[in-house]
């Protein structure tokens, strides 16, 4: 038996297993200064089990450093009460992923598919 495609595009029911993973979302929050500008922190949405699949990475180059970016697909349980947004982030093992992309799989309310991206902070000589 192959493996399965947990991330197919008609198929909504996942395993319970399936969501082995610890993530954190968080939005952000300005802060202002008192000065007329702001900080942004980020703030604690909710910490729920996902299913991560890495989906796609490439590199590009900078001033002679070399930048790995890497997009992961990642499936977490339908929450009613909780929007999930491109504005967002997702924490993974002290990892910080911007989402690009979340919506309701398949419009079934059963599962919300996030497209993350980790950027690496500093370039690295190649």
């Amino acid at each position: 038996m192959g493996k399965v495609n947990l991330l197919s595009p008609t198929d909504v029911t996942v395993p319970a297993g399936a969501f082995n993973r610890r993530i954190t979302i968080q939005q952000p929050v300005d802060v202002s200064d008192g000065q007329g500008g702001s900080t942004r922190t980020w703030s604690t949405v909710f910490s729920t089990w996902a299913y991560i699949e890495d989906w796609k990475g490439w590199e590009r180059w900078n001033a002679q450093q070399v930048y790995p970016n890497m997009i992961v697909r990642v499936l977490i349980r339908y929450r009613p009460s909780q929007t999930v947004t491109d504005s967002m982030r997702m924490l993974y093992n002290s990892k910080v992923y911007n989402i690009r992309a979340a919506y309701d799989k398949g419009a079934a309310r059963r599962t919300i598919e996030m497209l993350c991206e980790a950027l690496q902070d500093t370039g690295s000589i190649a």
